[in-house]
């Protein structure tokens, strides 16, 4: 009698958790459609201050001319694979990271590699000419070391049968040989995520905001991995994932990728100089096909590069104090940041613009576990209400002068 009632109180407890657990289920359900409908509806109204009314060449409505107070530059980074292993550091290193670069006239294989001391070193390859225009100042302390190198056996793609395979191999400056050989072989799939990239959380001197579109971002899975590092004949372990949670029942390394990235630098100090330029017939500036979007009073409405919108609501005036929202959304799921700024008049020569990103970034994803991932109180979402930004410009000279801080 006593072990039948132990059965059936067994079976009562069993009964009760796989209620509790579709009860649980049901509800991550409704609470993801709500989000999902909340989050869209988000979007929209975001993006509803870029429904301009373009003037027509034929109107008496269009400007020929507008001040811009600041500019975007497009990067050329579009995919990457990092590889950390700063529980187990070497001498030198603690983690490398692998770009493909596409340029106008070139392309081909970069190599991050973080040191201890908090500087980076960069191995471009052969293909890649060094250019001394470029900046790594959201990296860290900067930049140590710039070389080219010759790398052998680089591989970096993922096979018919979802698994990624990743290689390459190099001296560095040290005349020390770095070899990494990487393949995954659980011959499944794996559902990735979008992720803003956090590169710009250690900056110490930022020239400007790193916005990082990582699309389709994943790790590498444990089941079946092949994994050989080694940097002067010492073999390296990659840092293992934080939590020792699967994701879609499969565990993961910290060893993470995309094939599909888009590195924008947003106000980038390098203009010294407010800029008078020519707008077309749609009130508009398009250096690079990013649009700069002015309304019929020279005010600036919203820039825009590939599916990314940095909007200004009100439009941004350099002729008279305001407070408005700046804010970054995307067309394509990649989620929004949401922040304020301020045009204050020093005098009546001199303004003063501030931003501060301090909503942070929203994550727009629907597994849980990527929700636990990309969370709003995750360094993913929080690092942008860090950085503010200061341009001071005397309109009568013209003369601009920005900072970047990263508090």
């Amino acid at each position: 009698m006593k072990t039948n009632k132990a059965i059936n109180i067994a079976f009562l407890v069993l009964s009760i958790l796989l209620t509790l657990t579709s009860i649980a289920f049901i509800a991550f359900k409704i609470v993801s459609v709500i989000q999902e409908k909340q989050y869209k509806e988000e979007v929209t109204a975001l993006l509803s201050v870029t429904d301009v009314d373009i003037p027509g060449a034929s109107t008496d409505n269009q400007i020929k001319n507008a001040f811009l107070p600041f500019h975007i530059k497009r990067q050329n980074i579009t995919k990457l694979a990092l590889i950390n292993f700063e529980q187990t550091p070497e001498s030198v290193y603690n983690g490398l990271e692998l770009q493909y670069l596409e340029r106008k006239d070139t392309e081909g294989y970069r190599i991050l590699a973080y040191r201890n001391d908090g500087y980076i070193d960069i191995y471009d390859d052969e293909t890649l000419p060094l250019n001394p225009e470029e900046d790594f100042s959201v990296a860290g302390k900067e930049l140590k070391e710039h070389v080219n190198t010759k790398m052998t056996n680089v591989r970096f793609e993922k096979d018919e049968q979802d698994n990624v395979h990743i290689s390459f191999a190099f001296y560095d400056v040290l005349g020390r040989p770095i070899n990494v050989t990487i393949d995954e072989g659980i011959n499944s799939s794996s559902t990735p995520f979008n992720l803003l990239a956090p590169i710009g959380l250690s900056s110490e001197n930022p020239k400007y905001f790193p916005l990082f579109w990582l699309y389709d971002f994943n790790f590498l899975r444990t089941k079946d991995l092949h994994c050989e590092i080694s940097i002067d004949g010492k073999d390296i372990d990659p840092d293992p994932f934080p939590v020792p949670f699967p994701i879609q029942e499969q565990f993961r390394n910290f060893i993470r990728y995309t094939f599909d990235s888009r590195l924008y630098s947003i106000f980038d100090m390098s203009q010294t100089t407010l800029k008078e330029v020519r707008l077309n017939e749609n009130n508009q500036y398009t250096p690079d096909d990013i649009v700069y979007q002015f309304n019929n009073e020279g005010e600036l409405r919203y820039i825009k590069v590939d599916t990314t919108y940095i909007t200004f609501e009100p439009s941004l005036s350099l002729m008279k104090a305001q407070n408005g929202a700046i804010n970054i959304t995307t067309e394509d799921g990649m989620g929004y940041i949401k922040g304020e700024f301020s045009l204050e008049q020093i005098d009546p020569s001199n303004v003063r613009f501030k931003c501060n990103f301090s909503g942070g970034w929203k994550a727009n994803v629907h597994l849980l576990t990527h929700k636990i991932v990309v969370n709003d109180n995750s360094i993913f979402a929080t690092w942008p209400k860090q950085y503010y930004y200061t341009l001071d410009i005397n309109l009568d000279t013209k003369k601009a002068d920005s900072n970047w801080e990263n508090h």
